[in-house]
């Protein structure tokens, strides 16, 4: 299981939780996608737990397509030493 926040989503939250090493070592504990900058999505995430598989990403965001997210007061675990998401979408 991964956390999929689709399309058309304009505003998502989620506070607290523990996201615990589901789905594979290649697949993104969140995928969040969008349409084109018209309709953009964004998340907001606070007070959570993140730990990934080893090598597993913890986010997928479009952020070509107007997607964003903020990580608000989360912690990140990774047994491979992955660090906290940063970049293009992360607010």
């Amino acid at each position: 299981m991964r956390i999929y926040v689709s399309e058309g989503s304009i505003r998502n939250s989620g506070h607290p939780n523990i996201s615990y090493q589901y789905g594979t070592s290649g697949t993104a504990l969140i995928w969040h996608t969008a349409l084109p900058e018209l309709h953009s999505s964004h998340s907001y995430f606070s007070n959570n737990i993140w730990s990934s598989q080893a090598e597993q990403p913890f986010f997928s965001i479009e952020s070509s397509q107007g997607t964003t997210m903020i990580s608000d007061y989360d912690l990140f675990y990774s047994p491979s030493g992955g660090k906290a998401p940063s970049g293009s979408g992360i607010l």
